[in-house]
């Protein structure tokens, strides 16, 4: 009987020893929804996407971001020069046709995917690398760069004679902003869609662009971001009016109360401007009398300005959204001219006129404050025509309705006339 025992416990000790020699040895198995996995003999592949998020309406800038990897690791020995292979740094281009499409919050997102990043990479040896892959970030000015840091796995195997990539991972160890990532879960890093629904890798590095475009002195032309003109015409047009006009504007990442300033200018000479200052021109607004405090926030500013004037901005953020109105006289015909670009990103050269009136107001917009305006800056400049006045009273501008009536007012006399003289011929005989 304790010889029975004995061979019973021998066999379940030899089962429990086989199996742990079996789970000790077997390969590890890769769920495609967390890893890149190799087909057919082909090694497994990985990407990376770089997005950027410009303000809509700008011009997507020609720029490359380049991507460093730094050798960690080999199934958990510390990389050395001649057990982890030495990989250089990765280029991802975005370019001015990159593709993109516009967020919840109004903003372009430039979305753009790398090739292999591992493509070419001779491995020494079968085993478990880890490489750590940032972004080397600039200080351009405007830009905010990206401090993520991914963890890559890549899984190399002995299959049928050779070395084979059968698998890579990738754990997002640092977030975009700097701070630490201790989700521990992994990111697919599979080109043309990682996870489900996905289009591109899901390891991405975020960048963001806000730039002003200007300069510092109103009486520069070359410093002017938006010009609002405003000019009258006719014989009898009234050149000292000034006329009510409304602005609204939204700049991109604006905080509450934040305000951009305007400045009231005429022409004074050849291509030069002078700021002016009178009063009329800032009632109404919190100006000081030489500038307008616009809001940065969607608040409308009213402003007024007579012919030859234009209300001027110098520093605007690139893709300010901005939306203009004249407040109709009733006495003039209005006209708007525009050189903007509009809320779809398109260069609109067009016109508004009187059958554009809504509300009693002239408006052009939403504009984007663009790069793609050429050439620079924004307009919009309002023409108002006063119907002339002859010394009859008569208006000029009524002129060929008046004598068509005269015209047939005499017609009809002469045949009236016309008429009577030969029923009273007839009635003579």
């Amino acid at each position: 009987m304790n010889k029975k025992k004995t061979t019973v416990v021998k066999l379940m000790v030899s089962f429990v020893l086989a199996l742990v020699l079996c789970l000790g040895t077997a390969a590890p198995a890769f769920a495609s929804d967390d890893f890149s996995t190799g087909r057919n003999g082909n090694d497994a592949e990985a990407a990376i996407t770089k997005i950027l998020t410009i303000p809509a309406g700008m011009v997507t800038p020609v720029k490359d971001y380049v991507f460093t990897f730094e050798a960690k690791t080999v199934n958990g020995e510390d990389a050395t020069s001649y057990n982890m292979p030495d990989i250089s740094n990765r280029t991802i281009q975005i370019k001015t046709d990159s593709p993109s499409t516009i967020d919840a919050g109004g903003n372009k997102v430039v979305t753009v995917q790398s090739g292999n990043i591992f493509a070419g990479v001779v491995w020494p040896h079968a085993g478990e690398y880890v490489y750590e892959v940032r972004e080397d970030g600039g200080s351009d000015p405007g830009y905010t760069y990206s401090q993520a840091m991914y963890e890559f796995h890549i899984f190399v195997e002995n299959k049928n004679g050779k070395l084979e990539v059968v698998a890579i991972s990738a754990y997002k160890k640092i977030n975009d902003d700097g701070s630490p990532d201790n989700s521990g879960e992994k990111t697919n890093p599979t080109p043309d869609g990682g996870s489900p629904g996905s289009t591109v890798s899901d390891v991405k590095y975020n960048n963001s662009y806000t730039g002003t475009i200007g300069g510092t002195d109103p009486e520069e032309p070359g410093a002017h971001v938006l010009r609002i003109g405003k000019m009258v015409v006719g014989g009898y047009a009234d050149e000292t009016k000034y006329f009510s006009f409304e602005l609204t504007m939204n700049v991109p990442n604006a905080g509450a109360g934040s305000t951009y300033r305007a400045f009231v200018v005429e022409k004074d000479g050849d291509n030069k401007y002078k700021v002016v200052t009178g009063e009329k021109n800032y009632e109404g607004s919190l100006g000081s009398g030489s500038s307008i405090p616009v809001s940065a926030t969607g608040t409308t500013c009213t402003f007024y300005l007579k012919h030859g004037q234009e209300l001027v901005f110098i520093d605007l953020p690139l893709g300010t959204k901005c939306t203009v109105a004249e407040n109709v006289d009733a006495r003039y015909s209005p006209k708007a001219v525009k050189h903007i670009v509009n809320e779809n990103g398109v260069p609109d050269n067009g016109s508004v006129g009187v059958n554009d009136i809504q509300g009693n107001k002239l408006t052009v917009g939403p504009f984007f404050i663009s790069e793609a305006v050429s050439p620079a800056p924004s307009t919009v400049n309002y023409t108002n025509t006063f119907g002339v006045i002859s010394p009859t009273g008569v208006s000029v501008d009524n002129l060929p309705f008046v004598m068509l009536i005269v015209f047939a007012l005499v017609a009809l006399t002469g045949y009236v006339v016309f008429r009577t003289r030969r029923t009273a011929a007839k009635a003579g005989k």
